[in-house]
């Protein structure tokens, strides 16, 4: 019977712990610099295996590329060999065997530049996630208004994915273009002149999807706030069902997610595929017409140059068009895909360098040797705090003292800032004013309540093993 021990473990440098533990000490490293990088913490944590991906791309490459010359060599032995001229039985046979061995080359080194991509693109996704998580429980008040919960989600679901996803494509950015060149030059040595209508094609159809690509980046955009703005509102409806149930509030806010999900997200949607199928029209038509125009022009105005249409001519040609309709059909997607993940990096990145609870440490100091010696756990000295940059202080000219084996009631009515003063304890709040010191560590139980959607044991156990 099948066994989660009969499955392979992960290599030590994907496994969670290790990588995110390598990865959040680059980036503490990174936020000391005066301009910190996301970019750069993540190119350092897969340069390696992206370079040596690349050079199984590039060897894969040139692999390919050498199957129309080999086929033009195999056709040239059939004519040779059928008229009767100096080759022998032998020169086929080895040509055959070494068009084989290129194709077994370029099959083996194409899926192991696959292979090491996936490991980078795991890598990104753990520790991009590893991240949000973290800096989701850290936000600032500030932070947390410009970062909603809707958001957040949003941040983890599709962000992370279109980050990690643009890894797989990121040696198409100069694979195509050495290929599309390498196979222009082929069919130049192959064909004459004749192959500059299909040059002149292909740079009509690049500046033709150019202008479809400017509208893909465009819905995406739109998109992407469409997004945000729906999960803005799923996250206030569930963070206040209680309220809603009561006054059957549910009919309305139904109605209001369907509006922005019917009429605003999919009609962008919409438009988003409609553009992307034309570009990828576009991308196909201009393959079939570049072959198309290219053969007609040569028959019609050469014909003498390279000989006539003869079988090998057409073959290779052939074999050469079919080459270059990937690096053309395929191009216009990379271009997408790095929108996207340009898009989501941007996105993530503010979210990364956003604010977060305690990272003004005049606010809160701990083991102070003042305290230390008095005996002192808490400490708040003519201390004023606010919510909000913008905003006035919330509570002014606070001092307060605990010390060990107190203890402390905060007495007052509702609204009076009893909870704020706790919050500006721990941090929570902005210290505008005095001081605030802190001994030792902190066990808060905030008074909003909160229970797992689980039996009453899990809520118990809160994760732990079940003893007895």
């Amino acid at each position: 019977m099948f066994s989660d021990e009969m499955l392979f473990g992960v290599p030590d440098a994907l496994a969670s712990e290790q990588a995110n533990e390598e990865f959040f000490a680059d980036w503490q490293s990174e936020l000391a610099k005066p301009s910190p990088s996301l970019l750069m913490v993540l190119y350092r944590g897969v340069r390696r295996d992206v370079v040596l991906s690349g050079c199984f791309l590039l060897a894969s490459t040139f692999a390919q590329l050498l199957q129309p010359l080999l086929l033009q060599q195999i056709i040239e032995f059939f004519h040779k060999y059928r008229d009767g001229n100096s080759v022998t039985l032998g020169d086929g046979l080895f040509l055959a065997l070494l068009m084989g061995m290129v194709d077994v080359v370029r099959v083996v080194t194409l899926q192991r530049n696959w292979h090491v991509l996936m490991k980078s693109y795991l890598w990104v996704f753990k520790v991009l996630s590893a991240l949000i998580y973290r800096k989701a429980l850290h936000l600032s008040n500030e932070s947390r208004m410009q970062h909603t919960t809707g958001e957040l989600v949003s941040y983890q679901g599709v962000d992370v994915e279109n980050v990690a996803f643009s890894i797989i494509y990121i040696h198409q950015v100069w694979d195509y273009p050495l290929r599309i060149i390498v196979i222009l030059s082929l069919l130049y040595r192959t064909i004459g002149w004749s192959c500059f209508v299909g040059i002149a094609l292909f740079v009509l159809g690049t500046c033709m999807g150019t202008l479809v690509l400017a509208r893909v980046k465009k819905h995406v955009a739109v998109l992407f706030k469409k997004r945000d703005q729906r999960m803005r509102v799923i996250s206030e409806a569930m963070s206040s069902m209680k309220g809603i149930t009561l006054y059957s509030w549910q009919d309305a806010f139904l109605r209001k997610v369907d509006e922005i999900r019917n009429t605003k997200e999919l009609n962008t949607l919409r438009k988003l595929a409609v553009s992307s199928g034309i570009m990828a029209l576009v991308s196909s038509l201009t393959t079939v017409f570049i072959g198309f125009a290219t053969f007609a022009t040569y028959e019609i105005f050469d014909g003498t140059s390279h000989g006539p249409l003869t079988s090998q001519l057409i073959f290779v040609l052939l074999s050469l068009f079919l080459l270059i309709r990937e690096p053309i059909a395929e191009g216009m997607t990379v271009i997408s895909v790095f929108i996207n993940a340009h898009r989501s990096y941007s996105r993530i990145r503010d979210l990364a360098l956003s604010e977060e609870v305690g990272s003004d440490t005049s606010r809160y100091a701990e083991n102070t040797s003042e305290s230390s010696r008095n005996d002192v756990l808490v400490s708040v000295k003519n201390g004023s705090f606010k919510w909000l940059s913008a905003e006035e202080p919330t509570l002014k000219n606070i001092s307060i003292e605990c010390k060990r084996d107190q203890l402390v009631a905060l007495i007052g009515r509702v609204g009076s800032g009893k909870s704020s003063l706790v919050s500006a304890v721990l941090g929570d709040m902005i210290k505008s004013e005095g001081t605030a010191e802190v001994q030792g560590t902190i066990a808060y139980a905030p008074q909003q309540a909160w229970i797992m959607n689980a039996t009453l044991r899990d809520n118990i156990l809160f994760g732990h093993k079940y003893d007895q």
